[in-house]
């Protein structure tokens, strides 16, 4: 299952430059910490000061959008997700301010003793990249871990065994439903809760899926319920297969973003060897660089196609029943 192409909103223009100017700015930190003679350039000083200007307004306002999306968060009651871009909120905040001062200390003599400071410490930009993407390395190795033990929402689903019972001549009806018995999709909780509360259940139960396998995979699934509630094995077993496509893309991403972590991390620990004594400083300063600007490319693909499964997501409003 492709993710489709989507409108490409203002929200998305901020986080897409953000990912580009991003790169950019790392991309020629890399630079000219490996290639000594590229610091006298006057072309790549600049360009590396525009990228570090802009791309730190740029951060800044990503914190504004994280903020944003916090607050949504919070509404709808996931309160994990809410705290996460809260703190991703604050970081992104820290990371344009240090890009900004960092970028135009080189170039403005009155701010000498600032551009000495990043000089003497370039683990300060790999720490902030590393410590603000902790809680989203923390939800992210939970989902991978819970994929590979089979214990995530999708893995209850059995949607192998879903779709040989709804292959067969004659299907046991009972025994489909029996087949999510303290599941997601318990039909006799799903009934209980909707004649003790109303709509309100549905709503809250389309957060828990969303929360767990993305909002495209949520969608499916309560479609896939209506299907079996109404018998309809048709539709039932072509949503079963499209299903396992939003699942398997979901997951893939899940590892992508993995990756995607361990590229901060390793970035981190370079960045607190360079603080041993005799270390090769620029081979150091040039690693942690490249291997941040790879962690900020990935999300430009991300945000260009994927606004439920990015890091900053795009969280849709909880159903209210009126």
């Amino acid at each position: 299952m492709r993710a489709r192409f989507h409108p490409i909103t203002g929200t998305d223009t901020i986080l897409i430059g953000g990912d580009v100017f991003n790169t950019g700015y790392l991309l020629f930190e890399g630079f000219t910490a490996a290639i000594p003679a590229a610091e006298g350039v006057a072309g790549i000083a600049i360009a590396s000061t525009v990228f570090g200007v802009v791309g730190g307004v740029i951060n800044m306002a990503v914190g504004m959008i994280c903020l944003k999306e916090a607050i949504q968060a919070l509404k709808n009651g996931d309160r994990l997700l809410g705290g996460r871009l809260l703190i991703d909120a604050i970081f992104c905040n820290a990371i344009g301010i240090v890009m900004i001062l960092a970028s135009i200390s080189t170039q403005v003599a009155a701010l000498s003793g600032v551009a000495a400071f990043f000089a003497a410490n370039p683990w300060l930009l790999p720490v902030l990249f590393f410590v603000g993407s902790i809680p989203v390395f923390a939800e992210i190795l939970s989902r991978v871990k819970n994929i590979w033990g089979e214990q995530d929402i999708a893995s209850t689903l059995q949607l192998n065994q879903l779709e040989e019972m709804l292959s067969k001549e004659k299907i046991d009806w009972d025994g489909v439903f029996h087949l999510y018995d303290g599941t997601a999709l318990d039909i006799k909780q799903i009934r209980t809760e909707y004649a003790e509360n109303g709509l309100i259940s549905l709503s809250n139960r389309m957060e828990v899926l969303q929360g767990d396998m993305g909002v495209e995979a949520a969608i499916d699934t309560f479609k896939l319920l209506r299907d079996l509630l109404e018998r309809n094995e048709e539709k039932a077993l072509e949503r079963v297969k499209e299903l396992k496509g939003r699942v398997a893309f979901w997951n893939g991403v899940q590892h992508l973003r993995l990756f995607q972590q361990f590229l901060y991390l390793g970035s981190f620990v370079v960045s607190m060897a360079a603080l041993r004594p005799g270390m090769n400083g620029r081979a150091i300063g040039a690693t942690q660089s490249f291997a941040m600007a790879a962690a900020n490319a990935i999300p430009l693909w991300m945000d260009l196609r994927w606004p439920f499964e990015r890091n900053v997501t795009l969280v849709v409003p909880q159903v209210e029943v009126g």
